[in-house]
């Protein structure tokens, strides 16, 4: 009797303990089990989480990359928009335009975009000709005889430089593009006479706009650089903010 007692007692605390294990009466340990998965049966999801689902799928599948175009500007810098990015103010210089009202026009256009614009003056060199001459003579009577000799011998259309730096030197003619000057030497060249060539310059006006754009206006940037391209004979530079 006290074996079979002990036999049902025994029983019992079994069964307590594997219900209480079944309804997870138990406090769980470090120790559990991992619960095998098989890998080639697609886990169940919520309906709710479907295009999350659908949407982490694609993020994890790499997309082949498409390749890159870029547009230059019309003679600008590349790297002209990077201020914009970095969260500070980027400042352009656009011309040079031939006249004022030009340069106003282009303002008042960037100014409706929410630019700051401002004109300015620019004095420059642009090449006016190729002069070809004979070098100083001692004298004037000199530079006259060497005239009257070139004069018998066919060559026309000269004159003595009466003052400056070229005084006594002998005109030979203002040409416009460096092969007509480049044939009139040869000329001389054929009458023993080694005349040269030197650019002549004028100085010129030109007109800029100094434009700035306040810092996170990125929209303003592209369409800046969307006018200088198609303005294609202007410059669009970069220029140090004020």
């Amino acid at each position: 009797m006290k074996v079979l007692f002990m036999f049902f007692a025994l029983l019992n605390v079994a069964f307590y303990v594997w219900q209480a294990d079944l309804f997870s009466l138990r406090a769980p340990t470090t120790n559990n089990t991992q619960l095998q998965v098989n890998q080639d049966i697609p886990p169940l999801a919520l309906l709710k989480e479907a295009p999350k689902d659908k949407a982490t799928q694609s993020e994890k599948t790499p997309k082949a990359a498409k390749p890159k175009t870029e547009t230059p500007l019309a003679k600008a810098n590349p790297k002209a928009s990077s201020g914009a990015a970095s969260g500070q103010p980027i400042c352009y210089a656009l011309g040079p335009f031939d006249g004022l009202p030009q340069a106003k026009n282009i303002a008042e256009k960037l100014q409706n975009l929410g630019a700051f614009t401002s004109e300015r003056l620019t004095t420059a060199e642009s090449p006016m000709g190729f002069w070809v001459y004979l070098e100083n003579s001692d004298s004037w009577k000199d530079a006259k005889q060497k005239v009257v000799s070139l004069e018998k011998r066919g060559i026309k259309d000269m004159f003595i430089v009466g003052r400056g730096a070229m005084k006594n030197a002998i005109s030979l003619g203002l040409y416009k593009n460096e092969t007509s000057a480049q044939d009139r030497v040869k000329q001389l060249k054929k009458l023993n006479e080694q005349a040269k060539i030197q650019i002549q310059h004028k100085q010129t006006d030109q007109y800029w706009i100094d434009i700035d754009v306040e810092a996170g206006q990125d929209q303003v940037v592209a369409t800046i650089e969307k006018i200088a391209q198609s303005l294609t004979v202007l410059e669009l530079k970069n220029r140090k903010c004020d």
